[in-house]
């Protein structure tokens, strides 16, 4: 069969059959994920957010997170992050 004479349907099923055939059904799925563009604005929401986090905000919580701070100033240097990632 050519593929000229198959539906845009036919097609697209045709196609899922050998990725499946080829790849399996995980493989598949992992493989079309590749290609899918999302959507939203992600700047966008980013900024909804995130409202309050500078690039020293995001630094000082890795450094908290990663140097394991006492709570008092892990708190005090976290906060803004740490009330936005809350928000997520």
């Amino acid at each position: 069969m050519q593929t000229h004479e198959l539906s845009p349907m036919q097609l697209r099923q045709k196609g899922i059959e050998a990725l499946v055939h080829s790849l399996g059904a995980v493989g598949m799925v992992r493989f079309l994920q590749q290609f899918d563009q999302g959507s939203g604005d992600y700047t966008r929401d980013r900024d909804t957010i995130l409202p309050s986090i500078t690039l020293e905000d995001a630094i000082a919580f890795t450094s908290c997170v990663t140097c394991r701070l006492n709570n008092d100033e892990m708190a005090e240097r976290r906060s803004p992050l740490e009330t936005s990632l809350n928000m997520i």
